[in-house]
């Protein structure tokens, strides 16, 4: 979980700064989550995802937990780690749904990913075999999916280095 804290306290720093002299004057902890891979801001919410996490957080505005979308049904509050989807990142797409990503790193588990529509509050579950097994065949030797962000007609995935 800790490994987390210093992505959470960088995002909300820039999503908090009102200018340039703005310096962090709020720091938020949510003992109950345990973790935060990925952090996504749309209609003056926050929404967090941890890579073993049952449930996508949501934050008002003012950072206080004020709903969660529930993706994981049998574990209570943690994934095990053997387990895990490995839930990294997360992205709003061109129809304002949010796209969840496992991080691909250990099949089947880590091939699994969500698109949630977040006024609704449904959600879609994915598998994603085939598009990962692409990706390892195009030359990727060791896949580990850590962040995603939507651009204009594309998305641009970032996958975390290794030894290989």
């Amino acid at each position: 979980m800790r490994r987390h804290i210093p992505l959470v306290i960088i995002i909300l720093f820039f999503t908090r700064c009102k200018s340039d002299n703005s310096v962090l004057t709020d720091v938020n902890h949510f003992p109950s989550y345990p973790s935060a891979s990925g952090i996504e801001y749309y209609n003056h919410k926050f929404y967090i995802i941890g890579d073993d996490a049952t449930h996508l957080l949501i934050l008002d505005s003012s950072l206080v937990i004020s709903d969660s979308i529930r993706l994981f049904e049998g574990v209570e509050r943690k994934i095990p780690k053997d387990i895990k989807p490995d839930l990294e990142s997360v992205s709003l797409t061109d129809d304002s749904r949010l796209l969840l990503l496992g991080s691909g790193s250990k099949a089947p588990y880590r091939y699994k990913g969500w698109l949630i529509d977040p006024n609704k509050k449904s959600k879609d579950s994915l598998r994603l075999d085939t598009f990962y097994q692409r990706l390892l065949l195009s030359g990727i030797n060791e896949l580990n999916i850590e962040g995603a962000t939507a651009i204009p007609g594309h998305f641009v995935l970032s996958s975390r280095g290794s030894k290989g």
